[in-house]
């Protein structure tokens, strides 16, 4: 009785002289048609018994992977959700105060700028009357103060999200130039449905079809 390990060697042995024999073959004429054939049918044999060796080993691997990633899940759902938030609260007080301290700033330097305007005034009018101009007054006009909190370990990025909201006009934003193509995902499934439904009638610009004759065998 073989092991699960001799049975790879096997298979892979009977796999490498595969590859020599489909590389000795050269379909000329009917003989070397049949010829052909037969080793289509010999390939698929082999491709069944690769199957029958490696199946039971993927289920058993995958099952396990999939129950663990199952537990895996429920098991972080619960603190990813408490995670989230904790984010998303920490998120928008940072925001806040980031606004916060803007406001605040420009508001001190919109008074400093009405408080500067008299001395602006005066330069301009002496100036006109030909007197000195007085020196400028510095005017600081200290903003109130907004602490941006911080904490050890914790950052912030921006994080920007997008979604498409009119297809078409974003598919006349790229036509007009204003988008890279690469924006534009060809769905490959659907267009695989359309070329193999129209086969040779399928005629849209930018879109080549290539017609391939593949053949196929079924295994003994």
């Amino acid at each position: 009785m073989t092991t699960g390990t001799e049975d790879l060697d096997l298979v892979e042995e009977e796999g490498l002289a595969l590859i020599a024999t489909a590389e000795s073959i050269q379909v000329r004429d009917q003989a070397t048609f049949t010829q052909a054939a037969d080793f289509l049918r010999a390939v698929k044999q082999h491709l069944k018994r690769i199957g029958e060796v490696l199946d039971p080993i993927i289920q058993a691997a995958h099952q396990a992977h999939k129950t663990a990633t199952e537990q895996r899940r429920k098991l972080e759902a619960g603190p990813k959700a408490a995670e989230d938030t904790i984010k998303r609260s920490m998120g928008n007080y940072e925001a806040a105060q980031r606004r916060e301290k803007a406001l605040s700033e420009a508001r001190a330097a919109q008074e400093a700028a009405i408080l500067a305007e008299p001395h602006a005034k005066a330069a301009e009018a002496a100036i006109q009357a030909g007197r000195p101009v007085p020196p400028p007054v510095p005017i600081v006009v200290p903003a109130v103060q907004v602490e941006v909190p911080k904490a050890d370990g914790v950052s912030f990025r921006d994080h920007w999200t997008w979604v498409v909201t009119d297809k078409v006009a974003l598919i006349a934003a790229v036509a007009a130039g204003k988008l890279a193509p690469d924006v534009l995902d060809v769905n490959s499934r659907v267009m695989g449905d359309m070329v193999r439904s129209m086969k040779g009638r399928f005629d849209v610009p930018g879109v080549k079809v290539t017609l391939e004759r593949i053949a196929g065998a079924k295994a003994e």
